[in-house]
């Protein structure tokens, strides 16, 4: 591996331990001041300083020092907004020989005692996301396995660790089941998790306590981001869950959903630097099939479409007013035409964007958003399941007693609302309380009818005489003086 210093001249090189199995940690770490980086090499972390020599301006790098433990897996930097300061290092030791896993935050250079120090006794892999700010981290702990083996997924566990230790903590999710996504707001204040077994997790905003503060609901999600203002969160599936997206805006102290976007098969997200679009891509080799790129407004628009053959990455291009000066677009200043859909057929019957004309170009009618997913194939009825024959004559009967049952349901309310429209309208005082004894007694007599229709039917030799006749064929007006008299109590 090689450092190159500003001129793009060779400064430092170094070589890597081929016995580190985790390729993410053969990587090259650099702090917020550019002029330390931490790189791994086996269990060692090892720390590089940047030194200038000021009679012949050549940059070069020493090592200033390291840290070494039996367990050590995985490390993230601190990256704050602050170049100055001090700058902190969270790296996870698995345990060994009986010995507690742990996640450990150092200040840089200092490894006699860590500041912040949290312990547990299960995890194989580790994930840390340090917050904006560059003094909280999120430690997600996972295992292959559970105890009894009762999910293929395995366990995972979220700890929070802060450098002035003042809520450390591991989470009690509401639900049981892996931990799917955690993501920092860019303000560093609150954070996003979503949690629990599919197909039903739930997502969660805490604050810095680690208190919760809103709930976005449970559904087949396993992603969440901020876009970069803060003010917007998507909540979505990808991968091997159906594809749909939802975005949030914030409102005060609540959050309210915006839009719902329909993004089948899409494996890669990212939001635009001015937080205006949303770009899914299906990319390749997580996906051979249907490669593309989607882009759609925060409101839920569809606005470009293009396939490949083969994509293997997709992204934004941080470049523009927006995001230079950080400006916000409104949503008035949001497009509401498409810029290009792919005309390739297939691909649209597999996104469900309908064409139009065959130009090539939607129409802008169904394209994204929530109504997002009608498909130009022609209707088809539903395959029915398959019955074995020995069921077929069951089923039948079964099926045409359940018909003429719904076709008796409908004839006697078609009976019903015919005969309320025959009775004439009732003259009813103004007077709540004089409506309120009209509705008991009008009750009254509806519960005689009732009471005499259960006695008729548990007695199927009794014979009615011809008052209870005239009192069971009086049943519709009772009902419909009922409903005036409760209209006419909710219009006072």
């Amino acid at each position: 591996m090689q450092a190159t210093c500003p001129e793009s001249r060779l400064a430092f090189a170094f070589g890597q331990s081929a016995s580190l199995a985790d390729v993410s940690c053969r990587r090259v770490s650099w702090t917020q001041a550019d002029t330390t980086f931490l790189r791994m090499n086996g269990r060692e972390l090892l720390v590089y300083t940047m030194g200038l020599d000021e009679a012949t301006g050549q940059v070069s790098f020493a090592q200033t020092s390291s840290f070494t433990d039996p367990g050590l897996t995985t490390f993230a930097v601190a990256h704050s907004r602050e170049t100055t300061g001090p700058c902190y290092v969270a790296v996870y030791c698995r345990g060994v020989k009986g010995r507690a896993s742990t996640v450990r935050i150092y200040q840089v250079g200092s490894w006699v005692n860590p500041i912040s120090t949290r312990s547990f006794f299960h995890g194989e892999t580790c994930e840390l996301v340090w917050d904006p700010r560059g003094t909280r981290v999120l430690a997600k702990v996972s295992d292959p396995f559970t105890k009894g083996n009762t999910s293929y997924v395995g366990a995972s566990r979220l700890y929070y660790v802060t450098v002035d230790r003042r809520y450390d903590c591991s989470f009690e999710m509401k639900k049981e089941g892996p931990i799917h996504s955690f993501c920092w707001a860019p303000s560093g204040r609150e954070f996003v998790v979503t949690y629990g077994y599919m197909p039903n997790p739930q997502t969660t905003l805490f604050n810095l306590r680690a208190d919760p503060v809103f709930e976005f609901g449970d559904n087949a999600r396993n992603i969440g981001a901020f876009s970069p203002d803060g003010q917007h969160l998507m909540i979505g599936g990808n991968g091997a869950i159906a594809g749909r997206m939802e975005v949030w805006r914030r409102a005060d102290t609540a959050w309210k959903r915006v839009s719902q976007i329909n993004a089948p098969n899409f494996t890669a997200f990212q939001w635009s630097p001015c937080g205006a679009f949303l770009l899914g891509a299906t990319l390749t080799p997580r996906l051979r099939v249907d490669n593309s790129i989607r882009v759609w407004t925060r409101l839920g628009k569809l606005v470009l479409c293009q396939g490949f053959d083969t994509l293997l990455e997709a992204s934004f291009l941080a470049t523009g007013p927006a995001a230079d000066t950080g400006a916000v677009i409104p949503d008035h200043a949001l497009p509401t035409e498409p810029y290009y859909i792919t005309p390739d057929t297939k691909l649209q019957l597999a996104l469900g964007i309908q064409a139009a004309g065959g130009a090539g170009a939607g129409d802008g009618k169904d394209q994204g958003g929530a109504g997002a997913g009608a498909s130009s194939r022609p209707a088809t009825a539903p395959a029915k399941a398959y019955v074995p024959p020995h069921l077929r004559a069951e089923m039948a009967a079964k099926e045409a007693e359940a018909a003429a049952k719904r076709e008796a349901q409908a004839a006697k309310r078609a009976a019903r609302a015919e005969a309320r429209n025959q009775f004439p309208k009732l003259d009813l005082p103004a007077d709540a309380a004089e409506l309120g004894k009209m509705l008991k007694r009008t009750q009254k007599r509806l519960r005689g009818v009732q009471e005499l229709q259960e006695k008729i039917l548990a007695d199927p030799t009794y014979q009615p005489n011809p008052e209870q006749k005239e009192r069971l064929a009086g049943e519709a007006r009772i009902l419909n003086e009922i409903e005036q008299i409760t209209a006419a109590m909710k219009a006072l």
